[in-house]
């Protein structure tokens, strides 16, 4: 591996890259709102 250089290029296109991880994001978001909630909670 080198720095700055992206592992998945052979595998995968930069423009399906994004795309995987904006759903991503999308699928997990209300999950790790809420494990902040119970963080701050037990803190």
């Amino acid at each position: 591996m080198k720095y700055g250089v992206s592992i998945t290029d052979a595998c995968i296109s930069w423009e399906t890259t994004e795309a995987v991880l904006r759903k991503l994001h999308t699928k997990i978001r209300s999950v790790l709102k809420e494990r902040i909630k119970t963080l701050e909670k037990a803190s």
